[in-house]
């Protein structure tokens, strides 16, 4: 299967946020833009409880607790990958 997006909600500096993959995609930004966040959420999307960092009580974005909205959801969309016969 192939990662397609993935989207992210109250998932720390992300309110509300998509971001759709290409089969090669590179994430450029200077620092502390959220590059890692994205990268975090995959880990945690795929890994869960065992991922590098699990999520935290502090991941859900500060605007969101503010607001009383305690919901964090992290969403992958996948597509089949076929591969190209001789």
């Amino acid at each position: 299967m192939l990662l397609r997006a993935v989207e992210l909600y109250n998932f720390r500096g992300y309110r509300n946020f998509k971001l759709k993959f290409a089969p090669l995609t590179s994430l450029l930004g200077e620092g502390e833009v959220g590059k890692k966040t994205i990268l975090r959420a995959l880990d945690i999307f795929f890994n869960g409880p065992l991922a590098k960092r699990p999520l935290k009580l502090q991941d859900l974005n500060e605007k969101a607790l503010k607001a009383g909205d305690w919901q964090i959801a992290i969403t992958c969309y996948f597509d089949y990958f076929r591969q190209l016969q001789e």
